[in-house]
């Protein structure tokens, strides 16, 4: 890669995809393939609100194509072609691999007719917000990278909240319960 296509560690928002570890402003594709995977990094230097949208569409794309975005921390997949996607951010943090693009949506496989249960975890502020579609979160233990268990509450509603301000930057795994279904996420501080 050259000067012009890979990105410096400047002083502004960043949104670039990812090829071969490098952070990448211009990134030629091979030819269309509805299966491909995009990664996407992006900093940000402001604490707040951000939108990924699309500003036009050309080739394959303006001829229908839909594009996605899917958010790896919080598992929201939106189709961009219809609208954008806002997330939050704290300042100073850096992404590789939390977003990709993606060009056919994710089915949800279901058995026996009923409808697959959809966990969200994802930042707000300082916190960590985790929440549920219908079925309650009887339990929620939170163990830091070592294994050892740092919180553990059972607030019975289908949205719990865990204030990370006590917690120190690193990885953390929640163990989430919903009436003996458990469900593992991992968040990075």
């Amino acid at each position: 890669f050259g000067a012009d296509d890979s990105f410096s560690s400047g002083s502004s928002h960043e949104l670039c995809s990812i090829s071969d570890g490098w952070r990448v402003g211009i990134n030629g594709r091979s030819p269309f393939a509805a299966s491909d995977k995009v990664p996407l990094g992006s900093r940000h230097y402001v604490s707040g609100s951000y939108t990924i949208a699309l500003d036009h569409a050309e080739g394959i794309f303006a001829g229908g194509q839909d594009i996605y975005l899917k958010d790896n921390q919080t598992g929201a997949v939106t189709n961009l072609s219809e609208g954008g996607y806002s997330f939050t951010a704290n300042a100073g943090e850096t992404s590789s691999g939390r977003f990709e693009i993606i060009y056919e949506p994710q089915t949800v496989l279901a058995t026996g007719g009923g409808a697959k249960e959809t966990l969200l975890v994802y930042r707000d502020g300082t916190d960590f917000v985790v929440k549920a579609q219908s079925q309650e979160i009887t339990g929620l233990e939170v163990y830091d990278g070592t294994g050892r268990l740092i919180l553990k509450t059972a607030p019975n509603a289908t949205k719990a909240t865990i204030d990370s301000s006590v917690m120190v930057n690193g990885v953390y795994m929640l163990k989430i319960d919903q009436r003996g279904k458990v469900t593992t996420r991992k968040v990075i501080k």
